[in-house]
């Protein structure tokens, strides 16, 4: 059950991920630009929402030395729970609508 509700919670942070950077024309990260063209409240949203994305994208990715990151389990360990964090809301959530 545990896993599911963290594959669901990747398949919303993936989506609404891919369909930002479809309606921004480019790639949203952690940074103030992003907030700039989003504002405040939409951008607090969507870092929730997508920050495990964000932070698998940025644990294994290379750094400005060109080197990989030395701490790629650590970001997947973090987008993990992360993840089953916004799993759990998709599912309570879809679980209301259902009932009412």
């Amino acid at each position: 059950m545990v896993l599911w509700i963290v594959v669901v919670g990747f398949a919303v942070a993936l989506s609404l991920f891919f369909l930002l950077e479809a309606a921004l024309d480019g790639q949203p990260a952690f940074d103030e630009a992003t907030v700039l063209r989003l504002g405040i409240a939409p951008s607090v949203l969507f870092f929730a929402l997508c920050g495990p994305v964000m932070i698998v994208r940025a644990g294994l990715s290379p750094n400005r030395r060109g080197r990989r990151s030395r701490w790629p389990l650590t970001a997947l360990v973090a987008a993990g729970a992360w993840a089953g964090l916004v799993g759990i809301v998709a599912v309570e959530t879809g679980r209301l609508i259902a009932v009412a």
